[in-house]
């Protein structure tokens, strides 16, 4: 099984934030397309139909060969974060000669102030201005709503107090400072940012995958597979 040495994946201002704090070392990310489970029959269908995995105690879990077959990555894999991001245009002041391009992050900024904050969005983004690079470690197939606390705390969601009564989290869609008992409640309204609000409602199958941050400053960083 072969893939591109040179993998890439989008991820949101806090989502970022979260690895540049040191925080986030697992990702989930929804299955496209989803697959396709029949209850009565025990067969699984790829989102396709292509492919179909027989679901019942005669036969491996289903996971395995659709892992086999729909991985997006694998252990051992570099991939480079996409963000969203700008160009910064320095002029040497004694020779006036242009300096090689620097590059912004929208997620170095504490607040984004409409129409006055403009970056370019992730999509654009080339290599050459990515600094984060991830090696995964580990990847397998869950439900959405399967995530566990512990889970949650790897996802990088944000503690607010950590007293030795009470520890609070961030609520990522709250405007009015409210702050989650749990990082599972907070990991819930962090997914309905950045994915909808009816998106953890909906408990897709995804991806998830475990990762070591080789480096956050582009230094250093190589896309092979080793």
């Amino acid at each position: 099984m072969s893939k591109s040495q040179s993998m890439s994946i989008k991820l949101s201002r806090e989502y970022v934030q979260a690895i540049l704090a040191g925080r986030k070392s697992m990702h989930r990310m929804v299955i496209k397309p989803q697959p396709i489970i029949d209850e009565d029959s025990g067969y699984v269908f790829s989102g396709n139909r292509k492919k179909i995995y027989k679901n019942d105690i005669h036969h491996p879990p289903w996971q395995e060969g659709f892992m086999d077959d729909f991985y997006p990555f694998l252990e051992g894999d570099v991939l480079w974060v996409k963000e969203k991001w700008g160009e910064v245009t320095v002029i040497n002041s004694t020779t006036f000669k242009k300096l090689p391009t620097k590059f912004r992050y929208e997620a170095d900024l504490k607040q984004i102030i409409e129409g006055h904050d403009r970056f370019e969005s992730s999509s654009t983004m080339p290599i050459e201005a990515a600094r984060i690079f991830l090696k995964v470690k580990e990847v397998r197939i869950a439900r959405l709503q399967d995530i566990t606390e512990e889970d949650a705390v790897k996802e990088g969601v944000e503690m607010t107090s950590n007293s030795k009564r009470l520890k609070l989290w961030r609520i990522y869609t709250s405007t009015f400072g409210f702050q989650a008992n749990t990082a599972l409640w907070s990991y819930q309204s962090l997914w309905e940012k950045a994915n909808g609000g009816e998106s953890w409602e909906n408990n897709p199958w995804v991806w998830v995958f475990s990762f070591d941050v080789l480096t956050t400053t582009g230094a250093g960083a190589k896309t092979s597979r080793k």
